[in-house]
């Protein structure tokens, strides 16, 4: 019942690993966006992976008992036999990013530690808006009043940040000599000043190096999965011959039915005595 859950591996392996073989043959100027749908068959294709190493897992006290009777679906089911190991493949994924807020976001956000590129950036935005909220806070007590506020023009990524003052503030305080007027709208006006002015285009900087890490933490992965093809392939093709042999058991049972007998040859034999269509 628990291999009736896996996806087409097979299919979604040979998707992943096409992809992964051209991003390996690239270099990091040349990467290729990994979009929504692509790491969406990637989480899964893990998941799946995950999946097959747990059911695998759980037959492993049953081993034994299974080996008297099908040696070759314990061979199949056997980690230090046929199955490949694959769950030490798998843990630099799941250390690397969480696969349900990939594939709820679309995109791979790496989990801290994991990614030089991505936590520079990520220290350095950190770095930037903890200026700026200190810019803020000095307004705030500049003009006595703790309601102006940062303002973000929406669809707009080049005027971020622009502090935001009551018309009633400034009739009372005055509009500063270092306020540059950004936009308004009734009852508020917007400002730059010279340092939120740096420290904004500092912030846009790092969120654009941030952004390229992220493209680039995604089309990493796909090809760190590619190196471990042979491990992949081969859970592949135990999940198949255990999803096989566990279906000729099944009929076997049935009413006229019989075992099959493997048999070691040097050529590939089918030989059926008193088969019925």
């Amino acid at each position: 019942k628990s291999l009736r859950k896996l996806p087409d591996l097979e299919r979604m392996l040979a998707r992943v690993h096409s992809f992964a073989v051209v991003q390996a043959s690239n270099n990091a100027t040349h990467y290729e966006d990994v979009n929504r749908s692509r790491l969406l068959e990637f989480v899964k294709t893990l998941e799946g992976f995950r999946h097959l190493e747990q059911t695998i897992e759980r037959s492993r006290p049953h081993l034994a008992e299974i080996a008297e009777i099908a040696p070759h679906l314990a061979s199949a089911l056997d980690k230090e036999a046929d199955f490949p190991a694959i769950s030490e493949s798998l843990r630099p994924f799941a250390e690397a990013f969480d696969w349900e807020e990939a594939k709820a976001k679309g995109c791979v956000l790496p989990r801290p530690n994991t990614d030089a590129e991505y936590d520079e950036a990520q220290a350095e935005i950190n770095e930037i808006e903890a200026a700026m909220e200190s810019e803020l806070r000095h307004w705030q007590t500049e003009l006595r009043d703790k309601s102006i506020c940062f303002y973000s023009p929406a669809g707009s990524t080049t005027e971020p940040f622009q502090i935001a003052v009551s018309s009633s503030t400034l009739d009372k305080r005055g509009t500063p000599a270092e306020f540059t007027q950004m936009s308004s709208k009734k009852g508020t006006s917007r400002f730059w000043t010279d340092e939120l002015k740096e420290l904004v285009g500092r912030h846009l900087q790092a969120k654009a190096k941030q952004e390229a890490a992220l493209k680039a933490v995604a089309t990493r992965l796909f090809v760190k999965f590619g190196k471990h093809y042979a491990q992949w392939r081969g859970a592949v093709s135990c999940a198949a011959e255990i999803d096989c042999l566990l279906s000729l058991a099944k009929v076997s049972k049935e009413s006229g039915m019989c075992r099959p007998q493997f048999v070691k040859t040097d050529e590939p034999v089918l030989r059926i005595e008193n088969g019925v269509n």
